[in-house]
């Protein structure tokens, strides 16, 4: 801080100087305030109705910049404390203003995106967390563990609302349903059931093989003939009209549901082993899958088949993301490097290095920023070009 000495009084010929500028600047405020009154009180009237539409958001920050949670580890990379174990879940909400994390202890955390503040802290320990989602609203967080009681919270204030009871074992994945008042939960027990989140009531079940008796599946071949489900669920994706969803497991097989009905519409073949996982383009047109052999399948969900095939290069599974352009894929590996991969062509793009630690999970925001939850608790964020 520089040193500003204390000045004499001024001269009748400064005070003079003064006294003009002061009359300017209240003339120009005045000039500003005749002209400026409309826009003001429309701004005004905007933010209100903005307020009390959005009540149920967090109040965010307009703008990007790095909170006292948060730290410049490199160039172009934020990082978020808070998490003291791998964060298994990372998402966008409340058009893309709501940071959403829960770690494998069962931590949950709402943040401001771009300030990097925690709003809502949720201690979920005793549900041995596994998924957990934040509704596009804001206003429900919803997780599911290896109990079969799936679990919320609102997500404002961290207050337990309700259990949903209707799985007979673990359950494995929650997903929203757009357009709707309504989610999905996939299970252990070959099961899907599609809960009303205002009521916890079960609107359908669904997804176990009709036909797993008669078919005997243990061949490829047998596995193209099951209509669903006969073992374990382990992810389930819902396509943005929100009228079919997508699950996969055990099996090795994508099967793909009408969720007004509850019914079989179509399988995908092509995996050899388990299917740990799934990721869908932000148009509904591809569905990406990761096996336990670490094997990468893109998918074209409209015409029924498989686009592109090829192997994850690092010894575990990778975390998996479409990025918005739905061009290409994104993938973190345990090597802490996040790696673009064509979807067209199966051609890695360009690399990013977010750090020593395994990332565990992703997501890509509008902005093409990568949100990487990693092994070591933090979260790190980084812009990302794809067309390196």
């Amino acid at each position: 801080m520089s040193y500003i000495p204390v000045q004499p009084p001024p001269t009748p010929h400064r005070t003079g100087r003064t006294v003009a500028v002061v009359g300017a600047v209240i003339a120009v405020m005045l000039v500003a305030g005749f002209f400026g009154t409309a826009p003001l009180r429309r701004w005004w009237s905007e933010r209100q109705t903005s307020s009390a539409t959005e009540n149920a958001l967090p109040t965010v920050t307009a703008r990007r910049h790095i909170a006292r949670d948060a730290e410049v580890s490199a160039p172009t990379v934020r990082i978020l404390r808070g998490h003291r174990q791998l964060v298994a879940v990372v998402a966008l909400a409340c058009r893309g203003q709501c940071l959403f994390s829960a770690d494998n202890v069962g931590e949950i955390r709402v943040w401001d995106f771009y300030s990097g503040e925690t709003f809502t802290r949720i201690d979920a320990r005793d549900l041995r967390l596994r998924r957990a989602i934040l509704t596009p609203d804001g206003k429900h967080v919803i997780a599911c563990g290896k109990d079969p009681a799936i679990r919320s919270w609102n997500g404002r204030t961290g207050e337990f609302v309700r259990d949903f009871r209707g799985h007979s074992a673990g359950v494995t994945a929650v997903r929203w349903i757009p357009g709707s008042r309504r989610f999905i939960s996939s299970s252990f027990d070959s099961s899907l059931i599609i809960w009303d989140v205002d009521t916890g009531d079960i609107e359908r079940r669904f997804g176990t093989a009709e036909n797993a008796e008669t078919v005997a599946p243990t061949t490829v071949e047998d596995l193209a003939q099951l209509t669903g489900h006969f073992t374990w669920i382990r992810d389930v994706v819902v396509l943005p009209d929100g009228k079919r969803a997508i699950s996969a497991g055990n099996e090795g097989v994508l099967f793909t549901w009408n969720l007004e009905t509850g019914t079989f519409v179509d399988r995908l073949v092509g995996h050899r082993t388990v299917i740990m996982g799934l990721a869908l383009s932000h148009d509904g047109r591809y569905v990406a899958s990761v096996g336990s052999d670490r094997e990468l399948i893109v998918w074209d969900v409209e015409d029924g088949r498989l686009l592109r095939r090829w192997q994850h290069p690092r010894e575990k599974l990778p975390a998996i993301a479409f990025t918005p352009d739905n061009r290409t894929l994104a993938v973190g590996g345990d090597d802490g490097i996040l790696r673009v991969v064509d979807v067209q062509s199966a051609e890695e793009r360009v690399q990013f290095e977010m750090g020593d630690a395994a990332i565990t999970s992703l997501v890509i925001s509008a902005d093409l920023e990568a949100i990487c939850g990693c092994a070591d608790g933090l979260i790190r964020i980084q812009p990302i070009d794809t067309e390196k």
